[in-house]
């Protein structure tokens, strides 16, 4: 996820949703002899099933591990029988748009907000939401992680 420009929520983070909701909460994994090389966190809510979370390990991406995980993603919303699937949100023509955009999805527009600082211009249309800078965090960053955690690696 930072590769991603996204940050990185705390084990217990995750531990707090799954104990509170933990009828509405589900995570979908994908292995490869063995070993996560990609996964997603879904949340129910109604008739709708939101991934607010997903992300594949880099060295594998030849596998196309993202592609079937959400193909996977699809077929378990079918089963829990939602009428909606959010796949969350991406800046139009951004690389998660346009790998989401092969699902044929219904977009629904989102409207964002921006606030500069005085002296500093915007972000890139691309990804307004994201700081080019979360990129260069080290992998234990204090921020990243909460008290005393080591991250999660999916």
């Amino acid at each position: 996820m930072r590769d991603l420009a996204s940050p990185v929520h705390s084990k217990n983070f995750f531990k707090a949703i799954f104990r509170y909701f933990y009828h509405q909460a589900f995570i979908c994994v994908v292995f490869h002899k063995a070993r996560p090389v990609a996964a997603s966190f879904m949340f129910r809510f109604k008739k709708t099933l939101a991934n607010p979370w997903a992300s594949s390990v880099r060295e594998f991406r030849y596998l196309n591990a993202n592609l079937y995980l959400y193909r996977q993603m699809i077929g378990f919303a079918c089963n829990l029988k939602a009428e909606i699937l959010d796949m969350g949100r991406s800046s139009k023509n951004a690389p998660t748009y346009r790998f989401k955009k092969q699902f044929c999805p219904e977009e629904q527009p989102l409207y964002w907000y921006t606030w500069t600082v005085p002296g500093q211009g915007l972000f890139p249309a691309e990804e307004t939401l994201t700081l080019p800078g979360w990129k260069n965090c080290p992998w234990a960053w204090p921020i990243c992680w909460g008290p005393g955690e080591k991250g999660i690696s999916l």
